[in-house]
């Protein structure tokens, strides 16, 4: 454990970050599935989830209704991002996306683009 320490520092809070007055959520891979990654989200009150993820063609099917119910439950847009190439072992799928704040799907991308922009206004 004192080995972590040594290159992360813990963080009370949790990990939210302003850009151009707009407060983002932030999460990785294995924290959009852990119910108490979301507890201070009423809060917080963030204007976007976004949720950096290495994930093959399963594990985005799980994450695609993972962050349509984290926008649909607490009314913000959610944006994932995965990985591209290898990761662990596993060809990650790309297919990064976004949802609105009525869990609809707003964009996306296929397993060939690489850029997505959206607008959370």
């Amino acid at each position: 454990m004192k080995m972590k320490f040594r290159f992360f520092q813990p963080k009370k809070s949790a990990s939210v970050i302003e850009f151009q007055q707009k407060k983002i959520k932030l999460a990785i891979c294995y924290e959009i599935s852990v119910d108490e990654h979301l507890e201070d989200i009423i809060l917080e009150k963030p204007d976007l989830y976004l949720a950096s993820v290495a994930k093959h063609k399963l594990g985005m099917e799980k994450a695609k209704n993972r962050l349509q119910f984290i926008s649909e439950t607490y009314k913000i847009p959610t944006l994932l991002v995965n990985n591209v190439g290898m990761a662990d072992g596993m060809n990650c799928c790309r297919n990064s996306f976004a949802y609105n704040p009525y869990a609809e799907k707003i964009e996306s991308l296929n397993s060939e683009e690489s850029v997505l922009i959206i607008n959370v206004e």
